[in-house]
């Protein structure tokens, strides 16, 4: 990597009901913060990549999709996304993603200003 400047090693630790996991992961830096604005962004990217995947996985079933072959995977999750950055852009109505997304579907009005 060029510019590197540092290493940072992150010890996590997760207790799902009686069980516990702990891991280090490592990560390389171009940059020279302090260490607790390192932690700060890292803990920033993941909460982002968490909060992320779950919806996908929740409103659009990504984990249950069945497309694997050549680029229809990378094609359909651009598509996911794109339609997930509409439903974001909708007045915010009492309503789940995964209800706007069905709303949407079965109507053309769902997206009049």
């Amino acid at each position: 990597m060029e510019n590197l400047s540092s290493i940072v090693a992150i010890d996590s630790e997760r207790l799902i009901g009686d069980t516990t996991t702990q891991e280090t992961r490592y990560f390389s830096s171009s940059s020279q913060v302090p260490v607790a604005r390192m932690l700060a962004a890292v803990r920033l990217h993941w909460g982002i990549e968490n909060q992320l995947y779950w919806v996908l996985d929740m409103s659009f079933g990504e984990d249950q999709s069945r497309i694997r072959k050549d680029n229809a995977p990378t094609n359909v999750a651009i598509i996911r996304h794109a339609a997930l950055n509409m439903i974001r852009q909708i007045p915010k109505k009492r309503m789940s993603v995964k209800r706007m997304r069905k709303a949407a579907g079965r109507t053309t009005l769902f997206f009049k200003g």
